[in-house]
């Protein structure tokens, strides 16, 4: 397993094969993979390797007692925004892989449903089975919802004013028609939807955790909609009054082993970090308030999962420890699979069940991928480094301008990176390079979709940075200055270029504050821009006056042209002083993610 140290995160899928519970979209419900009784791990490598590693999917088999070596069942599956998923599709019982490449493409794969069916040691056969199912930012999920021993796929709407939920049956060999209505109002705006079979009758059910969507009464409330084969009845039973809020995680299983699945919370922070809280169905609600079955000291972002890891049919407790202390691979704990096997009536101890599992940004849940601004809810912030500056060897005032800010920042700040700059440096290795300081500057000629470096012209619209550049939240920049002609021009098209979304990851995915160059940049040997910014930065102006003070400065000494410096923010980021990185970087799903600029007039 040594050749596969630095690109395999396996993930635990769990459900008992012979139930088919609880594929959810919280977390990717298991997967006994050979047919043995035993849940399984996998990994979806997507694109946390750009070799050709990239989309690889792994597994690693449970022997009841631990997962052995990971082993290569696919080599091109699941990539870019792809979401992937785990179920037995043709009921032969193995348990598949299917991706749902939503918005991912835009031509006419855009909605298309994959599958690629398992022989008990490598996924075969991958193929469309489905035209046109789950778009835009729509949920998918998985079960077996009339019972026939195949699972199939269902879709939530989540609209605010429909809350459509359509389903597509398995055949198979694919999935039938166009999507049925099921339900026309159940899980709307933030609430998370998940499957399991909440009453024991054969046919996966429906369930909505609103968590903080409403206040008051409605807070925590759990819904389900019992499944009768061709359809949701009702408008949803509340089945749990106070269930999962904050930033818990929710999950389903069957923790008792009773053939009803049950529902369990985890929680990321506060006093309660740590806990996996259930609460037990008894066919018609889940009881209680939730008891304390595990203290999985230390949780942050931990990744969470259940699936019969021992084929006892009770559902076990698993975390993925990631890169959840340090980013760093040095870390003793980076990598670990631990596992808490269930006894029904709590989870046992925790044991180490694989050392290197889960790292980079391989996907390990599905809620990992539908919802990674829920599970990765803290940052790694690394100290170490604090700025940097990549320079182009194209001219020798290139480097004078980088020379500039590092020497006067090494006046009172010892942590640099001092490059020549290349391409890889904002792209392929950017965690290890700009994304791995507060603060990066960079000089070369420009443009306002590039930059060149010494290996040429480096494309922008494409490039992500910050914290969010990485799903585990591995990036550490914070701004980003660019010494440069045009790079942040404000044309009526600068937002398309630097904005993220949903389906495309751009400049600022976590990155608070980009500077530049509205025009042509003149220079002047007479004044030092990247002295004057450092300086101004020192003098604790915030980072967009630092920089729109120090271009005006620099135009005193411009003669026959007008140097307009421009800046592009986050704007809860506006005012930003270069110690407020520790404020909260804005994903790109917030209602408060709004990109805004402004140019020296």
């Amino acid at each position: 397993m040594s050749h596969l140290k630095f690109t395999s995160c396996f993930i635990v899928l769990a459900v008992a094969c012979s139930l088919l519970l609880s594929w959810t979209p919280c977390c990717l419900a298991s997967g006994d993979f050979n047919g043995d009784g035993k849940d399984d791990i996998i990994t979806f490598v997507r694109d946390s390797e750009q070799n050709d590693v990239r989309g690889d999917v792994f597994v690693a088999l449970s022997n009841g007692s631990k997962f052995g070596g990971g082993q290569r069942w696919h080599d091109w599956f699941c990539i870019g925004h792809e979401i992937p998923g785990v179920g037995d599709f043709n009921g032969d019982g193995r348990d598949d892989i299917i991706i749902f490449v939503r918005n991912a493409k835009t031509d006419s794969g855009r909605g298309d449903v994959y599958v690629a069916l398992s022989n008990g040691s490598t996924f075969v056969n991958a193929g469309t089975w489905h035209t046109f199912s789950c778009i835009n930012t729509e949920i998918p999920a998985i079960g077996d919802f009339n019972g026939d021993g195949r699972d199939d796929i269902a879709t939530f709407t989540r609209n605010a004013s429909s809350g459509d939920v359509f389903v597509s049956l398995s055949t198979g060999s694919s999935f039938s028609g166009t999507g049925v209505k099921w339900h026309n109002f159940f899980c709307i705006n933030s609430e998370i939807p998940a499957v399991g079979d909440f009453n024991g009758d054969g046919k996966d059910d429906i369930v909505s955790f609103t968590r903080e969507t409403y206040s008051g009464d409605g807070r925590g409330d759990v819904y389900v909609s019992l499944s009768n084969g061709s359809g949701f009845s009702g408008t949803g039973a509340k089945w749990h009054n106070f269930f999962c809020i904050h930033n818990e995680i929710p999950i389903v299983g069957d923790f008792n082993g009773d053939g009803k699945d049950d529902i369990a919370a985890f929680s990321r922070s506060g006093s309660t970090r740590g806990n996996i809280y259930v609460a037990l169905s008894t066919g018609h609600s889940f009881s209680g308030t939730g008891q304390i079955w595990k203290d999985w000291s230390g949780a942050v972002n931990y990744i969470p999962d259940t699936g019969d890891f021992n084929g006892d049919g009770k559902d076990d407790f698993a975390c993925f420890l990631h890169m959840v202390h340090t980013g760093s691979y040095h870390d003793d704990w980076t990598g670990d699979a631990e596992v808490a096997l269930s006894t029904g009536t709590k989870f046992g101890s925790t044991n180490v069940w694989n050392g290197w599992f889960c790292i980079k940004d391989e996907v390990p849940t599905m809620f990992t991928a539908l919802f990674p601004y829920y599970m990765f809810a803290e940052r790694f912030e690394n100290t170490s480094k604090y700025f940097g500056a990549y320079t182009s060897d194209e001219e020798d005032r290139f480097p004078g301008y980088c020379s500039g800010f590092i020497s006067e920042f090494d006046e009172g700040w010892h942590n640099s990176q001092y490059y020549w700059g290349e391409c890889a440096m904002l792209g392929s290795q950017h965690l290890r390079y700009v994304d791995n300081v507060d603060i990066a500057f960079l000089a070369g000629h420009g443009s306002p979709s590039s930059i060149t470096l010494c290996d040429g012209a480096c494309g922008l619209t494409n490039l992500a940075l910050g914290s969010w550049s990485s799903h585990s939240r591995r990036g550490d920049l914070e701004y980003i200055a660019f010494e440069s002609c045009k790079v942040t021009r404000l044309n009526n098209g600068w937002g398309a270029r630097w904005r993220s979304g949903p389906f495309k990851k751009g400049m600022f995915s976590g990155l608070h504050v980009a500077c530049g160059f509205h025009n042509n940049h003149q220079y002047t040997p007479c004044f030092s821009l990247g002295d004057e910014f450092a300086e101004n930065l020192e003098d604790n102006f915030s980072v967009r006056w630092a920089w729109m003070e120090a271009t005006d400065d620099e135009d005193d000494y411009i003669v026959g042209h007008t140097n307009y410096g421009s800046t592009i923010y986050v704007r809860p980021h506006k005012y930003e002083k270069i110690g407020g990185y520790r404020n909260r970087d804005r994903w790109y799903h917030d209602s408060d993610y709004k990109l805004q600029a402004q140019r020296w007039k």
